[in-house]
């Protein structure tokens, strides 16, 4: 079901598409504005692109028809990434298309801890550094469009519990949150990023001093 507002919320239309544009009404999971168009995603292998004030099924990431799309980031009007899982293989999956669904490539970690079988949660600043989220024993980060990860774990708490969503004010600046009901269990963490230091350069510079005269 996906409802839009234009008024601050006082007033809800009902915008689902119909069977037709999706059989058997797959379950929505997020849903995210940018770049003028709104995306959505869901259960079987399901992308949704709204434009012109009309919703439309996107191609699908892979043939696997069974996949299931938790999160999305919209970073532009062509670039949507979208994470989730295969449950059929009981393996995280996170796609990224640069030609607003057109085409999706895979730019999952290339190895991942035991265990890890979903990536509920993403979080991308522009099309080249992100975040992904699992729980806390696997949170990663690229500086390079998911060509490479590296890997983060929560330190003293190594609950297997899921990380339902992750939203930063800044690249240096984060929050995380999750939890699983069964156990009881509700969690918030927070990244702070490290910036480098005013006085230590990352790159080679020529420094040249004017001649020093003693009387």
């Amino acid at each position: 079901i996906i409802y839009h507002t234009t008024d601050f919320g006082l007033n809800w239309t009902d915008e689902t598409p119909s069977g037709t544009a999706l059989p058997g009404f797959p379950s929505l999971y997020s849903v995210m504005f940018g770049g003028g168009v709104w995306v959505a995603c869901g259960d079987a292998s399901t992308t949704l692109l709204r434009s012109g004030g009309v919703w439309s099924r996107m191609s699908a990431p892979s043939f696997n028809q069974f996949e299931i799309f938790k999160d999305l980031t919209v970073i532009d009007g062509n670039n949507f990434v979208i994470s989730g899982t295969d449950p059929q293989t009981s393996r995280p999956r996170i796609y990224r298309t640069t030609n607003a669904g057109v085409r999706w490539i895979s730019i999952g970690p290339a190895s991942v801890p035991s265990g890890i079988t979903d990536f509920p949660s993403n979080y991308f600043f522009n099309t080249t550094v992100g975040w992904i989220g699992t729980n806390l024993n696997y949170l990663g980060a690229t500086i390079n469009s998911g060509n490479s990860w590296k890997q983060f774990q929560v330190a003293g708490m190594p609950s297997p519990s899921e990380l339902h969503q992750m939203d930063f004010a800044d690249p240096l600046n984060g929050w995380a949150v999750g939890g699983d009901p069964a156990i009881n269990e509700a969690w918030i963490i927070r990244y702070f990023g490290v910036p480098p230091k005013a006085d230590i350069s990352l790159s080679q510079k020529a420094a040249v001093f004017p001649d020093v005269m003693c009387d």
